[in-house]
């Protein structure tokens, strides 16, 4: 997790590849009164572009996002773009000090 200037919260959530053999990431951004969640896959150029987001405004009670639906909320998109299992630790590691290039997720293979 890393905190913002603004004092949002960013979590990443999932690491895998994509049917274009682009590297993404699913990641949480929260505010102090909405959660951005969505993700994003690098493309050729190395330039992060978003595929998909939804927006959930808390309630009255702003500690209730539904926490455990918002992390269901893009699994649609997730399934249509994954075509392997998720990174482990190790080749997101690898992935994160190759600057997201795909070549650098060593033993990522596409099951499709």
């Amino acid at each position: 997790m890393m905190v913002t200037d603004a004092g949002m919260e960013i979590v990443p959530q999932l690491s895998f590849m994509n049917n274009q053999s682009q590297l993404c990431r699913q990641a949480q951004i929260q505010g102090e009164d909405e959660l951005n969640i969505m993700i994003a896959c690098k493309n050729g150029q190395g330039i992060w572009q978003l595929h998909a987001s939804k927006l959930i405004t808390a309630g009255r009670d702003k500690s209730e996002y539904q926490t455990a639906s918002a992390n269901k909320v893009l699994d649609e998109e997730i399934g249509l773009l994954m075509v392997s299992t998720p990174l482990n630790r190790e080749q997101e590691k690898q992935a994160i000090n190759h600057g997201w290039q795909s070549k650098a997720a060593e033993g990522v293979v596409n099951e499709n």
